[in-house]
């Protein structure tokens, strides 16, 4: 009879652990929209900006566990499409996008309330003839936006593209070289001195402020993957002429001269590769804002092992398992703890789950985030020190999460969608002297209006005059040249319209 009891009692409590397994971990992200590609963003305050290319291409901004802006990108015309974005660097976005119908690429560049600061519809980076299929963007020195693009891409040709920077004003130039050809793993990276870029020629670094033909050292040339950081120091991963299996790990300065007298030396392995794979059979990199360096699994690869170098080139560790044998690295972060983050697909489970790993190898936390593979995956630091991933799917669904940097599902981002019926909130704070903030949400595409009008009905402003996609939305108005008393704002949609009253006093 005691064992039975005990039998009860374990059997009672292992199904309890599963429950709230279940409940808290599994299957967390939540479909925010459908789309072939998107980026996050940082916003103040720990809010996001999210792009998403789809029919009509959006800009989302995301705030306090709701979708609060969700607007077409190039003034809801089907034919323009978001292609890449990236920070400003003080709380805002700067957002390429490319116009099909008359072949012209904007830039655009958006505060952190989702307001376009240049002239609609931004500032005209190029025109082009031939068909584009590349583009990529970092933020540079100064808080310029530095854009890559193609131009036109046979397959039997050496991919080529432009390079453009954009001011914080919306001014655009050239780069000075003009074309430049890539290869297939096109990188580039910042720090705050300087933008490199992987040349294709021999396949080496080159600053664009300070552009560099093809060096003559050949222990300069050959470079795979590399990266940055924010000290002026950059890693590399090069295949020597010597030997198709051979890879060399090298710490660089900002001026491409070797730190280290002998390089750190890996091997390849042939098994299971063709003639062509072996050319690109090597972990990825991240540099590390304490000097280090981590090195982990690319996508293609299941031969390399996690390990992290210290700036003189000592294994802080080496051989770290994270999982089982059959998974995929989607992502990867350096966090401004010091921490690793990784996106990791097992395919075992079938699970896309979240790893944060210490600077000296130990699994911090290991977060399940939804269920089945994606074929594009980001991870952000937020500036209230939460995480955030973006996941699309084979089938172009998007979804998003919010983690705390202890691993616990904050929120998902809400469905952009979907509210039932036109809502108008109470404006918040009410009473309020000399600012308020009014919430309203939109069920279906529309032409939306928001006025505010005093007692009388005399119209005091307009906040609110454009067409809006089917979302959540918020408005602000100052009130500081008005006087106390009680006003009416209203919302019109389609011919129909509803009001509510708020109250300033000063």
């Amino acid at each position: 009879m005691k064992n039975l009891y005990l039998l009860i009692f374990r059997t009672s409590l292992f199904v309890l652990l599963l429950l709230i397994f279940l409940s808290v971990n599994v299957f967390a992200s939540i479909l925010i929209e459908s789309g072939s590609y998107g980026e996050i963003s940082p916003a103040e305050n720990g809010d996001m900006h999210i792009l998403i290319r789809n029919d009509n291409s959006s800009y989302i901004y995301y705030s306090s566990g709701r979708v609060v802006k969700n607007v077409p990108i190039g003034m809801g015309d089907s034919t323009i499409i978001f292609e890449t974005a990236t920070s400003d660097g003080v709380d805002g976005v700067y957002v390429l996008y490319n116009n099909t119908a008359n072949k012209t690429l904007f830039a655009q560049r958006y505060n952190s309330n989702g307001e376009a600061l240049w002239e609609e519809p931004g500032s005209i980076v190029s025109t082009y003839n031939n068909p584009r299929v590349f583009s990529a963007s970092v933020l540079g020195p100064d808080s310029r936006f530095v854009v890559v693009y193609d131009d036109f891409f046979p397959i039997y040709v050496t991919p080529a593209a432009y390079l453009w920077i954009i001011s914080p004003d919306g001014d655009v130039s050239s780069h000075e070289s003009g074309r430049f050809t890539h290869d297939w793993h096109f990188e580039m990276h910042s720090d705050p001195y300087e933008v490199y870029i992987k040349q294709a020629q021999n396949s080496y670094i080159a600053p664009i402020y300070n552009f560099i033909p093809s060096p003559s050292d050949t222990s300069k040339l050959g470079i795979l993957e590399f990266d940055c950081d924010d000290n002026g120091f950059l890693f590399a991963i090069r295949k020597p002429l010597e030997s198709n299996l051979k890879r060399e790990l090298q710490r660089y300065d900002n001026q491409l001269n070797a730190l280290w007298e002998m390089p750190i030396v890996f091997y390849a392995e042939m098994l299971g590769k063709t003639s062509s794979d072996i050319e690109y059979d090597c972990p990825e990199i991240i540099a590390n804002n304490d000097g280090s360096v981590t090195l982990y699994p690319s996508s293609g690869s299941q031969d390399w092992n996690f390990s992290r170098i210290d700036s003189s080139g000592e294994f802080i560790y080496n051989v770290l398992e994270l999982i089982g044998d059959s998974y995929r690295i989607k992502a990867a972060l350096s966090c401004s703890d010091g921490s690793n983050l990784f996106l990791v697909f097992e395919g075992e489970t079938d699970i896309m789950r979240l790893i944060k790993v210490s600077v000296e190898g130990n699994i911090e936390f290991s977060t399940v985030l939804k269920s089945g593979s994606c074929r594009y995956a980001s991870i952000i630091e937020n500036t209230d020190s939460t995480y955030a991933t973006i996941m699309i799917t084979s089938t172009d669904s998007i979804f998003v999460d919010k983690i705390s940097n202890t691993g616990e599902i904050l929120v998902g981002i809400e469905e952009a969608d979907h509210p039932m019926q036109f809502t108008l909130h109470q404006n918040y704070p009410n009473p309020f002297n000399p600012n308020t903030t009014i919430q309203y949400e939109v069920p279906e595409a529309s032409d939306i209006k928001i006025s505010v009008y005093d007692i009388t009905g005399h119209l005091k402003g307009v906040l609110v005059d454009e067409y809006h996609q089917a979302g959540a939305y918020n408005v602000k108005w100052n009130a500081s040249k008005y006087s106390s008393g009680i006003y009416i704002y209203r919302l019109d949609y389609n011919g129909h319209h509803v009001s509510k009253k708020m109250l300033l006093i000063k």
